[in-house]
């Protein structure tokens, strides 16, 4: 598959990305590492969120680690939660 035009911008290159990423993470080769597995599936949870973020017009950083955008979702979308969380 050729890769389309990268765009931090638009939510369906990070979409694109997180399907291949779940593709990897689905595969069933005994020659595959477990660990190489888990990754793939962490980055297919991590640039769906980054699309959501996008697609919201939420602002973030390109280096936001995964931990930053799920505090930075979960206080648009349950804020008396994290209420009481430091930024």
């Amino acid at each position: 598959m050729n890769d389309p035009e990268w765009r931090v911008d638009d939510p369906r290159t990070w979409l694109l990305h997180a399907r291949s990423d779940l593709n990897l993470a689905s595969s069933r080769f005994p020659e595959v590492l477990y660990e190489q597995l888990c990754f793939h599936a962490q980055q297919a949870a991590e640039k769906s969120i980054k699309a959501v973020l996008i697609d919201e017009a939420r602002l973030f950083r390109t280096s936001t680690t995964s931990r930053g955008c799920c505090r930075s979702f979960l206080r648009t979308r349950f804020p008396p939660v994290c209420a009481g969380q430091r930024r």
